[in-house]
């Protein structure tokens, strides 16, 4: 290598550009001594090497103008869209703060626009470029914070007056609502949208100009769905400039209008199940205006972009509800549980009542009513409804009330079952309340044996034995107020679920009765010869009910047997009142034995003239150890021409005045024949020679 100006430069070395945009690629320099070069063109250094040259300095990445003295000491004199080192946000890359490496900036270069956003201190990218809450990526420019949807109010109503209008509103915290009305011909809305970044404007970067920032679009699209078939309708909210707030609104537009609902409406009504799903949706987004810097010298070109949106949306749907509550028991006959179940009979003004196996598959139950009637019947007719208590609300929660019931008597405690569009299903129940019942005898009637004399026995045989108690035993109260009457048929209740068919025992049907008294019970002693034998009370066939009797078949009848029925009449409410009839046996006639004469100490003599009759005494024995003897008679008569001659005749006493068998011998104890008594079961004792 020679002395000289080109002695040391190198073409092609390296490639070195300077801010006023020259590219220099040969390395310059100068030989003043033998493997010594100078003056080496910037961004390249002398060594001694090969004979010496200069040589093109170690270039960090992104470095256009790099500067060293030796392989090791080098920095960067001029990074990549380095325009302004010193001042931050100016540059593209950056040799701050260390000048051997250039560094991504915080710029308006795509990548590293780092707003929304702070890019603070010497504004390195990856260091000091933070994004403002809700957004991300290099740029800050994708948004991850959806906006809110402030307001959602839909209104369907009928074309006249709004007579059934419904609000469908996200405020009201539910995302379900429900109607019954099919008639529905208009829609309104009123949406808003909001959407307000998080961004601290003191730290907003300083190429950054000016942004608009918010709502980016609103849409709207209502869905009917009928079975499988959907259709739906959409309008687009219009949105401008980004605003935080972007509403709009929509009045009484005719459903009609829906083009595409009529393939499902077919020019109908809309029916049970039907669903109108209102879906709103919102998307965020911005438009963010920048000084491009790519040049030296001020003023710059204002340039923009738009910030990548997040949507989100909310769904409310509007139902159609035409069919009330149901009981398990109307579509499945084995279902076991009471719609409404009660005491019948109740002596307290308090009534609990109980319900179960109900169910809304729609829009669900919405609350139990319980409206009790006071049921008076009119000239002996079908109770029917007098009166209404104030009605009774019960939360769904429970199973179970306590209702209050004012003067005794007969009620219709109906339960309303209420689903959440006013649809209702009646279920009731019959009850009687009575805090005082009584079973009363009449005083004028009395049991009595068909088959027994007046004097209570009976001497006749018969294969049966009947004993009548017409009109004896009364409920005054219940008998005259008809409380036991049937009950009027009610247009609200559902056959099904009123109370009929055994469901309860006081049901709408009349209860059979004989002034009050729903059922007689008899029980039975019989006596014989010291042994008694008692049958408890049982009821009596609902046959004889009615007719106020019974017939017994099955007693034997044996003489000197005392047998007493006792009758129990009894109320609804168990209340009852007793009464008795006892009859005794004998149906054989009296024992007349030992007849005789006498005269004076001369017995069982023969008469052989009727002259005689003045001095004889006729002497016999009568007794009946059953029933004893009530009346004695005798005749003296001839008949041998076939008509009777009578001589003599007279009525005796029974001389039966005493109690017991003592009493009778000491009563007859100075007797011609001696005190020869005895004694009956019922009728005391006799004395038996006459």
């Amino acid at each position: 290598m020679g002395y000289g100006s080109n002695a040391c430069n190198v073409n092609n070395e390296g490639y070195v550009k300077y801010k006023n945009g020259n590219v220099v690629r040969n390395s310059g320099g100068v030989c003043n001594a033998p493997f010594q070069c100078r003056n080496c063109n910037t961004g390249y250094y002398p060594v001694t090497s090969n004979n010496g040259y200069c040589k093109a300095c170690y270039k960090p990445v992104y470095c256009n103008l790099p500067v060293c003295t030796s392989s090791s000491n080098y920095w960067c004199e001029y990074c990549v869209g380095e325009y302004i080192r010193n001042k931050p946000g100016y540059n593209v890359y950056s040799g701050l703060p260390n000048s051997k490496v250039c560094q991504r900036a915080c710029s308006w270069e795509n990548g590293a626009r780092c707003f929304p956003g702070s890019c603070t201190g010497n504004m390195i990218l990856n260091r000091d470029c933070k994004c403002a809450r809700g957004f991300t990526s290099t740029n800050c420019a994708t948004a991850t914070a959806v906006p809110t949807i402030k307001i959602m109010h839909f209104k369907v109503s009928t074309q006249a007056n709004d007579t059934h209008m419904l609000i469908v509103d996200k405020a009201l915290g539910k995302v379900k609502f429900w109607t019954k009305y099919t008639d529905l011909a208009n829609i309104s809305y009123q949406i808003t949208a909001y959407y307000k970044p998080e961004i601290e404007h003191a730290k907003t970067p300083n190429y950054i100009h000016s942004y608009y920032i918010g709502i980016a679009e609103v849409k709207v699209v209502l869905t009917l769905i009928r079975d499988s078939a959907t259709a739906d309708w959409t309008r687009d909210v219009s949105c401008t400039n980004f605003n935080q707030y972007c509403s709009g609104s929509l009045r009484d537009y005719l459903i009609s209008n829906m083009h595409r609902w009529k393939t499902i409406l077919n020019n109908g009504k809309f029916k049970h199940a039907d669903i109108i799903r209102f879906r709103v949706s919102a998307k965020n987004g911005g438009k963010v205006m920048y000084q491009d810097r790519n040049s030296f010298n001020a003023p710059y070109q204002i340039r923009h972009y738009y910030l990548n949106g997040k949507s989100t949306y909310a769904t409310l749907d509007l139902a159609f509800d035409e069919v009330p509550p149901t009981h398990c028991f109307e579509n499945n006959k084995t279902c076991s549980t009471d719609a409404l179940k009660a005491d019948d009979f109740v002596t307290k003004p308090n009534l609990t009542v109980y319900w179960s196996g109900w169910y809304d598959v729609d829009s669900g139950i919405d609350r139990f009513e319980f409206n009790i009637y006071y049921l008076e019947s009119i000239n002996n007719g079908p109770l029917q409804y007098r009166n209404m208590l104030p009605a009774t609300i019960i939360d769904t929660k429970l199973n179970s009330a306590v209702l209050k019931l004012e003067e005794p008597g007969p009620y219709s405690i109906e339960m309303k079952v209420h689903d959440r569009v006013k649809n209702a299903k009646v279920t009731r129940r019959i009850i009687m309340y009575d805090n005082a019942s009584v079973v009363e005898l009449v005083g004028n009637k009395s049991c009595r044996i068909i088959q027994a004399q007046p004097s209570g026995w009976v001497n006749k045989f018969s294969d049966q034995i009947e004993i009548v108690w017409t009109g004896r035993f009364s409920n005054m109260r219940h008998n005259n107020g008809g409380w036991l009457n049937a009950v009027q048929d009610s247009e609200n209740v559902a056959k099904i679920l009123d109370d009929q068919n055994a469901r309860s025992i006081r049901t709408i049907e009349e209860m059979p009765n004989v002034y009050g008294i729903i059922r007689f019970e008899i029980a039975r002693t019989q006596e014989l010869f010291g042994t008694v034998d008692y049958k408890t009370f049982y009821r009596i066939p609902d046959d004889y009910v009615l007719l106020e009797k019974m017939v017994f078949t099955d007693l034997q009848l044996t003489d000197g047997k005392k047998v007493t029925y006792t009758i129990r009449g009894v109320d609804v409410f168990g209340e009852f009142a007793e009464d008795n009839s006892s009859f005794k046996i004998d149906l054989s006639p009296p024992v007349i034995e030992h007849v005789w004469l006498r005269k004076g100490n001369l017995i069982n003599i023969s008469m052989h003239d009727k002259l005689d009759l003045s001095d004889l005494i006729i002497e016999w024995e009568t007794l009946d150890i059953h029933s004893g003897i009530s009346e004695v008679s005798w005749t003296i008569f001839e008949n041998l021409t076939n008509h009777n001659v009578i001589y003599g005749q007279s009525y005796e006493q029974p001389q039966g005045e005493t109690k017991t068998l003592s009493g009778c011998r000491r009563k007859y104890r100075f007797h011609s024949g001696g005190p020869n008594c005895y004694c009956t079961p019922y009728n005391g004792c006799f004395h038996k020679h006459f």
